[in-house]
């Protein structure tokens, strides 16, 4: 029998007509759509939809939601259709995709969910100015200690630095002000990176720069009602696995001032033997770093129906 994983993807990932797919051939998924609208008394499908919506599309407290509705409308999808529920042993999400990880594991409902999201959303964007803090992508440098060597120097020359994304071997992110973040960026060249790429974010997420939002944050996700999670999680703040409602919702609150280990977290799923991965959200994105770190595990995302009738006959088999 197959032990399958299923990982959420986070911010970035969000693109003009992501999810139309699943709303347009299945009733259970546009209802789906529809319960999250309501839920945040908007018609987010529609920004999400639409091209002339991409940058209503691009702000946080929309690209949050937006990005679970597409996950969760292809588990719900997978459950109503095709019958399949309960079908992972563990979960883990990608950032923001930790909460749609929840939601599937029975955390969160989906409504509360989606309000919790654009809250998050909107507590990232006014914790730091815009145009003051930034992320940064290096490429091409597989020693962590380096990479946190080379933020702490920019730190000191040029203001907070600090590693906000352990992806995989060769792909880490800072995040901090944007001189430092220039800084580091000439640093890490001299010490071997392939290459360095400026993110498209407004917001500098996991560093310490959020911290007000941590605190926001903490006081929203105490306003849920939180239930017990069916399955392990694999949390970001720490990558090893928690099932305790209050170790998670704490996780959740440091999180997003802290790294997301990712690397460590994909490990952790493969010490817990998994055959196959399922990527559930727009893109494949997380696919690529999970072949980088764990090749020997299968990885598919489902983007398509085809996608999603060959996943459903792999979770049957």
């Amino acid at each position: 029998m197959n032990r399958i994983s299923t990982v959420f993807p986070g911010q970035g990932v969000q693109k003009p007509g992501m999810g139309q797919w699943l709303y347009d051939n299945f009733s259970s998924a546009k209802l789906l759509f529809e319960e999250v609208n309501d839920a945040l008394e908007m018609n987010l499908s529609n920004i999400m939809f639409c091209e002339e919506h991409i940058e209503q599309l691009k702000f946080t407290q929309n690209a949050q939601p937006a990005i679970m509705a597409v996950g969760m409308a292809a588990l719900r999808v997978l459950a109503n259709d095709f019958g399949l529920k309960d079908f992972a042993y563990c979960t883990a999400g990608h950032s923001l995709g930790e909460y749609t990880a929840l939601i599937a594991a029975g955390m969160f409902s989906v409504q509360d969910g989606a309000r919790l999201l654009q809250k998050r959303g909107l507590a990232m964007q006014s914790a730091v100015p815009a145009g003051v803090g930034g992320m940064l992508a290096v490429l091409g440098i597989d020693d962590i200690t380096l990479i946190e060597k080379i933020a702490v120097t920019a730190t000191e020359k040029a203001g907070l630095c600090e590693v906000a994304n352990d992806n995989c071997p060769g792909q880490c992110v800072l995040s901090g002000y944007k001189a430092a973040l220039e800084f580091a960026g000439d640093l890490a060249k001299e010490n071997g990176a392939k290459k360095i790429v400026p993110l498209d974010v407004s917001v500098p997420s996991h560093c310490s720069l959020m911290a007000p939002a941590a605190k926001a944050l903490k006081a929203h996700i105490m306003e849920c009602r939180a239930n017990n999670i069916s399955i392990p999680l694999i949390q970001n703040y720490t990558a090893q696995e928690e099932i305790d409602t209050s170790a998670i919702i704490n996780n959740l609150a440091a999180q997003i001032t802290g790294r997301v280990r990712w690397r460590e977290s994909i490990l952790s799923i493969s010490s817990m033997k998994a055959h196959k991965i399922i990527e559930v959200g727009p893109g494949s994105v997380l696919k690529g770093l999970i072949k980088r770190t764990t090749p020997d595990i299968e990885v598919l995302s489902i983007n398509s129906t085809v996608d999603l009738e060959c996943v459903a006959t792999i979770i049957s088999n």
